[in-house]
């Protein structure tokens, strides 16, 4: 339950420390939406750019904003940042901290803001597994405890304790649907590090600056709550040990994994059976060769994907509490707060979203004949770019002499 030295640092990280979830958050968020009625588990959301107003500057969301829609499925999968925040918009924040406190047990105030989509809320590990429990028992939830008994030393029986069970905090169509797509994150998702484990669902989320690296995930029988950070000495000395940066740190690269094998361990020595999990949808990796590549997904720098697009940043939530730790995060227009930013002229609205128009027919002859396509290319290779290749571009070319395969160069390495 507890990683690190005691003697080094007392500090219970797993039921006393607090930390923002990032993405790990987001199956909240969407299954809120499933109990609203305004989401489904087979349906789509809004792939459209997502602007946050800070100050006179608009900040754009990255990961995503592609234009179209996606299913809610791919969204989640690969962890799509622009669908969260319009799944959010489209169920309200306040209703997602409603139903994280009543159905899904978080306890720390969480703040109702549209960012919340994407984690900047503080919660803690023990929480999470309370969550997540509900999508493993249907609708269920069980609240986790560390102590079972305390023995005395003449081996009496001073106290017990054990978790409580709270029925049916959740329709079992909502908690099973959102199961179904947990399993996709590790079937075909960002968590496939983890698809090895018998029965494995759940979600991997990696914060600003690399210091919180996460994946929740649980089986048939059993949840475990991954989170990697790095104490570094405080030079006041109080707290005596701050949150340091893990450059490179991906939830779904270095905690999934280690999830799984402690996992599969678990399995070795208290086996469970095989079954067929119902998955929703899959990662599409390779669009059809007929169609413009409309809805190719740029993810930020979380998960196990490095960086975004050419010419936008990753998004940074703000961290709540922490004194302006990081530069740029409360409207500076200097490179530290992730954010494509733009001087506003009218206030940004994030209007219903609007599906983005294919591109015009080219006109005239040129050498490739054909219409013109937008198409991703890996900067390195020049192949089509996969969610793993670190640098990006998009390119129009005509549609027969686009690139066809995928970046050799590039993978879950």
């Amino acid at each position: 339950m507890w990683g690190g030295n005691y003697e080094r640092n007392q500090f219970n990280v797993a039921s006393q420390g607090r930390r923002q979830p990032g993405s790990a958050f987001k199956p909240f968020v969407y299954a809120a939406g499933f109990e609203t009625g305004a989401l489904s588990p087979d349906g789509t959301v809004s792939n459209d750019p997502y602007y946050i107003k800070v100050g006179g500057l608009r900040k754009k969301v990255s990961g995503g904003g592609s234009g179209g829609r996606v299913s809610v499925s791919s969204a989640l999968a690969a962890s799509i940042n622009s669908p969260a925040m319009w799944a959010i918009e489209e169920v309200g924040a306040r209703n997602v901290v409603k139903y994280a406190k009543s159905t899904f047990g978080f306890t720390n105030e969480l703040p109702a803001v549209p960012s919340l989509a994407l984690g900047t809320g503080e919660v803690s590990m023990l929480e999470m597994a309370g969550g997540y429990s509900v999508f493993q028992s249907g609708g269920d939830r069980y609240t986790p405890y560390g102590i079972v008994r305390i023995v005395g030393p003449d081996g009496t029986t001073l106290a017990r304790s054990s978790g409580q069970k709270f029925n049916r905090v959740m329709s079992t169509a909502s908690a099973t649907g959102m199961d179904a797509l947990l399993r996709t994150v590790v079937t075909s998702g960002t968590a496939k590090a983890a698809s090895y484990v018998v029965n494995a669902r759940g979600k991997t989320g990696t914060t600003n600056s690399h210091k919180d690296a996460w994946f929740a995930g649980y089986t048939d029988q059993y949840i475990g709550i991954g989170w990697i950070g790095n104490d570094v000495p405080n030079p006041s000395g109080n707290p005596p040990f701050v949150s340091g940066t893990m450059a490179g740190v991906f939830g779904g690269e270095v905690t999934a994994p280690m999830w799984a094998r402690i996992m599969s361990k678990v399995q070795d020595i208290y086996p469970e059976p095989r079954r067929q999990i119902r998955a929703i949808g899959r990662v599409i990796e390779e669009p059809d060769e007929e169609e413009e590549e409309e809805d190719t997904t740029h993810i930020d720098a979380d998960d196990n994907v490095r960086t975004t697009p050419e010419n936008t940043d990753p998004v940074v939530a703000p961290r709540i509490n922490e004194g302006n730790t990081e530069s740029g995060t409360t409207g500076s227009t200097g490179g530290g707060d992730g954010l494509t930013v733009e001087p506003v002229k009218d206030p940004p609205t994030n209007d219903p979203p609007k599906t983005k128009p294919k591109d015009p027919p080219a006109q005239g002859g040129g050498d490739g004949g054909g219409d013109l396509i937008s198409v991703e290319v890996c900067a390195d290779s020049s192949a089509r770019a996969s969610v793993y290749c670190p640098e990006r571009r998009r390119i129009k070319v005509p549609r027969d002499q686009a690139p066809r395969g995928r970046c050799p160069l590039h993978g879950p390495h």
